[in-house]
């Protein structure tokens, strides 16, 4: 009975788990779904989406994208298309380290890259932001020794030509920017305009020196009229008149256009006249006749007494006299004769402001220099040859009285003045200032104008 009793509890708890086994296999199955990992974007789907951002102008979404690539794909086949967009976006916002480090990754490890010309032109640019300008100039000319077919060998040229230019070696500068609006020439028309600008504002600028160095290069080309006509012009204002003359005739002696030689031949009719000129001969032009001959004859005097005309000893300067009579035709055509017949070093006058205008448009069309006496204050604005010594009556009384006055302590004057309106007037003004400062006028005494000699 004991042996059955424990072999019943052997059998029941057996039993028991068979049981539960059995009840739990025919429940349903739960089926357990393994959870499946996102798949990144392809790599050439990320560098699709960049190109289309980009189009779209959404730089920075685009930049993002591109950097990821590269970070996802290095060695990838869009890899240097991804460096180079990088390059340029960082380029164009003056991110210059950024830039040429993404240039640099493209030339290390893409030797073999298709658009390394493209490449090179950012690295230049780089160099030239950063003011490098030694090494984007040696970068330059080994790009177009390597790529002389290329479509951007303009650029580089302009390239060049600006950072020669920012070294001031403007002949080398020149040398450049000449390849430059050529290649663009049948490209980009427009862009050749603005390369023809840039030169003439270098040409411009340029001194004597560098023209010297500029004119060897320009020989030949549309700017060659440019450099030759400045240069000439320099050597005249710097009276080395038979450079000028010698640099001018070889401009008449060359296939250029027609404006070029109008202005030619009258530069060449200055530079003839100034190596005429008879340096010891000076002109004036004087209202001598008409209504205000009375003015200029009295001017006429104080030339002549100046020029010691009526001492022992005269000057060794001829005066060659022009009567304007108040006529600004007659002024003009007086400079005309002191130039081209009488070859004055330079020439005074006229007195009134309308005569003076026209003498001087003339004067500084024929290069003479000339001294305007009248009011007219901006007269000398019509050119550099132009000047003007006119000082107003009642201002030169002032400094007259001031002088005796303050610095002499005169107190007492008599006054000797021509019996015309002219003398008349200065008398007038004098006695006037002189009691204004509480001095006094002893005696006053007219003379005829036309004396000379009170002895």
């Amino acid at each position: 009975m004991i042996q059955i009793k424990m072999a019943l509890k052997r059998v029941i708890p057996t039993a028991m788990v068979g049981v539960a086994l059995f009840l739990f296999s025919c429940k349903p199955a739960v089926q357990l779904k393994r959870p499946v990992a996102k798949k990144a974007p392809a790599a050439e789907q990320i560098y699709a989406n960049a190109e289309a951002l980009f189009s779209q102008g959404k730089i920075d979404e685009a930049l993002s994208l591109y950097l990821e690539y590269v970070k996802l794909m290095p060695g990838g086949k869009r890899a240097a298309d991804c460096l180079r967009r990088v390059g340029d976006i960082y380029l164009e916002r003056d991110k210059l380290d950024e830039a040429l480090e993404a240039y640099g990754r493209i030339r290390k490890d893409f030797p073999g890259y298709e658009h390394l010309a493209e490449v090179g032109y950012g690295i230049i640019s780089v160099l030239y932001k950063t003011g490098a300008l030694d090494d984007a100039i040696a970068e330059g000319e080994q790009w177009i020794a390597m790529y002389p077919d290329s479509g951007l060998k303009p650029d580089v040229a302009l390239m060049l030509g600006r950072c020669y230019y920012s070294k001031l070696e403007e002949d080398k500068a020149l040398h450049w920017l000449i390849m430059a609006e050529g290649g663009f020439e049948t490209v980009d028309r427009e862009r050749a305009s603005a390369v023809s600008s840039e030169i003439t504002r270098y040409i411009n600028e340029a001194d004597k020196t560098a023209l010297e160095k500029m004119i060897v290069i320009s020989k030949g080309t549309n700017c060659y009229p440019q450099v030759a006509y400045r240069l000439a012009s320099i050597y005249y204002q710097m009276d080395e008149l038979e450079k000028a003359e010698e640099t001018v005739t070889e401009l008449l002696q060359a296939p250029v256009e027609e404006k070029w030689l109008a202005q030619a031949r009258g530069l060449y009719a200055k530079i003839f006249l100034a190596l005429n000129v008879e340096p010891n001969k000076v002109g004036c032009l004087l209202p001598l006749s008409g209504p205000f001959g009375i003015y200029g004859q009295e001017v006429l005097n104080g030339v002549e007494t100046a020029m010691g005309i009526f001492g022992d000893t005269h000057s060794h300067m001829e005066v060659v006299i022009k009567d304007t009579a108040g006529n600004p035709i007659k002024a003009a055509e007086g400079i005309e004769a002191l130039v081209r017949q009488q070859h004055v070093v330079a020439a005074m006058g006229p007195l009134l402001s309308r005569c003076a205008e026209q003498a001087a448009i003339r004067a500084e069309s024929l290069g003479l220099p000339l001294v305007t006496l009248c009011r007219k204050k901006d007269i000398v604005e019509k050119g550099h040859m132009i000047f003007r010594n006119f000082m107003l009556p009642k201002r030169e009384v002032e400094q007259l009285v001031h002088v005796a006055m303050d610095r002499l302590d005169i107190r007492r004057f008599a006054i000797m003045y021509p019996a015309n309106a002219y003398g008349r007037y200065f008398m007038q003004l004098f006695w006037d200032e002189v009691e204004k400062w509480g001095g006094e006028i002893r005696a006053a005494e007219s003379y005829d104008p036309s004396i000379t000699d009170f002895g």
